[in-house]
């Protein structure tokens, strides 16, 4: 095990130096490849709404959680409440965290230097941990809490008390809030942090009634926020989920779809593919035992993406994946490369020059602002399986390095088309969203047609359920469906539609406290039908 950080000297070692001059170049390549996807501006329309008094809102006239991510939410209202700058929020943010996560991926892990920058030469070189490390997503945030899973899994290991019992105790609370701070940020990660908390409970002779109790305690922010999410937006869930759920299409399609998902990470970023796949197979070679928990949680997590079809953004849920798979490479190498003096850098030389050489746009490459017209993926926006290299279709109005004295990003017709929305208009957009919203007055209401932003829509159907873009999932809007909120009375002429629309209205814009409105939480949330 390296102890360099344990010398009581007064200069840094040389691994060390190392270390840090690998940070740097690290840190470096975050600021050149940073920008925001219109995406985060889904979230920031919350956020500035919270920021403003308005409440936890999308449209101001009813309530609806429009984001996935509560933790990020939270975090990205304090930083919006300091700057007032979406993008300065967004980006600071998110570099302050990924930064962060290098920075306990060098140090905190206690890894030698070889094996240190072979992580983060897996890390750095991938596209899609590069990419999404900052974007205004969630993924910056976590990435860190998973990185600190990972050291607390490590230090149960390797912790010798004398209290063992106790010491399981405390381990088992701290990995649980960790897990629970996962889900809370974003509640599929529960996947990921499943073999730790195995891991962690197996190993804890405790009764029945105390294990409860642990687990109480470290998941109450995440149930906490569940009580809340029920009694103020009426559902568990974000309400992108049931815009996924309702849409009508096959699982079996969903499944053929996360298979092309993946098969377009081949183009999109194969170094993130080949750390996966060493990390794995050597993992089955080594067979040590503690490092089991986080081989199985890279294998959930990547059934998970392919079960669901994986995503629009090429690489964004490959990141996770590929952050585990870069530590469990480096912790299964650590004894090795920590014995063979300077040919312990080769493995470090050889996975940056990887990703300099297979990958189509490198992160370590001259260019990183190649643009939608030589896409990486494909020369128009999406490839034939409706994936798409997000940053490179948003690159030239939305990126760190085209901020300008005297001028704002992202200023586009983006922008444009949301200031041009009157404060009191109705209107229905599709894609792009996130920017126009926005910079839409907070009281005009936007119809979102893919229903992640609107309670109702999301529960209708898909209109075309054979030539669907995953993660767009368009509804067939109804034309009254807008006069019936100007008016604020039930225009729409279909019935069936007519009678969902007051069901949906009644829990997202009726009183909180109301025993109807409870009564209609029951009979949503379990499906009941009233007819």
């Amino acid at each position: 095990m390296d102890r360099e950080l344990e010398k009581p000297t007064g200069r840094l070692s040389g691994a060390t130096a190392l270390k840090a001059a690998a940070l740097a170049v690290c840190a470096l390549v975050l600021l050149r490849h940073a920008w925001i996807s219109d995406d985060a501006f889904i979230t920031l329309r919350t956020v500035r709404n919270l920021v403003e008094g308005e409440g936890l809102r999308w449209n101001l006239h009813e309530r609806v959680q429009g984001f996935t991510h509560p933790l990020w939410m939270f975090l990205l209202a304090f930083a919006y409440s300091l700057t007032h700058e979406p993008m300065a929020a967004g980006l600071l943010l998110s570099l302050g965290l990924s930064l962060a996560t290098l920075y306990l991926v060098a140090f905190r892990l206690r890894l030698p230097a070889p094996a240190a920058l072979l992580a983060m030469a897996g890390l750095v070189s991938s596209k899609s941990f590069v990419d999404y490390s900052t974007s205004g997503l969630e993924n910056p945030l976590t990435h860190l809490l998973f990185v600190l899973l990972v050291a607390e899994h490590l230090r149960g290991h390797e912790a010798a008390g004398c209290d063992p019992e106790a010491e399981s105790r405390r381990r088992a609370l701290r990995v649980t809030l960790l897990a629970g701070s996962l889900a809370l940020n974003r509640l599929d990660t529960m996947l990921v942090s499943l073999p730790f908390l195995l891991s962690a409970y197996w190993r804890l002779h405790d009764t029945f009634r105390g294990a409860g109790k642990t687990l109480v305690v470290g998941f109450a922010p995440l149930l906490l926020w569940e009580l809340f999410a029920v009694v103020y937006y009426g559902f568990p869930f974000p309400n992108t989920a049931y815009a996924k759920l309702a849409a009508g299409i096959p699982s079996s399609e969903l499944w053929l779809q996360g298979l092309g998902y993946t098969l377009s990470q081949i183009t999109f970023d194969p170094t993130s593919l080949l750390v996966i796949a060493c990390a794995l197979v050597l993992l089955v070679l080594q067979r040590e035992r503690r490092l089991y928990a986080l081989g199985f949680a890279i294998v959930l997590y990547l059934v998970y993406i392919v079960r669901i079809g994986g995503d629009f953004m090429a690489g964004r849920y490959f990141a996770l994946p590929l952050l585990a798979s870069a530590l469990l490479l480096a912790l299964l190498l650590r004894e090795q490369l920590a014995q063979k003096g300077a040919t312990a850098y080769l493995p470090a030389a050889v996975m940056a020059a990887a990703g300099l050489l297979l990958t189509v746009h490198p992160t370590l490459g001259a260019n990183v602002e190649y643009g939608l017209a030589i896409n990486a993926i494909s020369k128009a926006p999406w490839d034939e399986r409706g994936v798409g290299d997000e940053r490179a279709f948003y690159v030239g109005n939305s990126a760190l390095l085209r901020m300008r004295r005297g001028g704002d990003i992202p200023n586009d017709e983006r922008k444009k088309q949301g200031q041009s929305i009157a404060a009191d208009q109705v209107v229905s957009t599709g894609s792009p969203l996130g920017v126009s919203s926005f910079f839409a007055p907070p009281t005009a209401i936007i119809l979102d047609g893919y229903g992640l932003t609107d309670a109702l829509i999301a529960r209708l159907p898909a209109l075309d359920k054979k030539n669907w873009r995953i993660g767009h999932f368009w509804r067939d809007v109804p034309a009254d469906y807008g006069e019936s909120i100007s008016q604020e009375r039930n225009l729409i002429a279909d019935e069936h539609v007519a009678r969902l629309y007051d069901r949906v209205k009644l829990v997202v814009s009726g009183p909180i406290w109301s025993w109807e409105r409870w009564k209609e939480i029951v009979r949503l949330n379990f499906d009941l039908n009233t007819q």
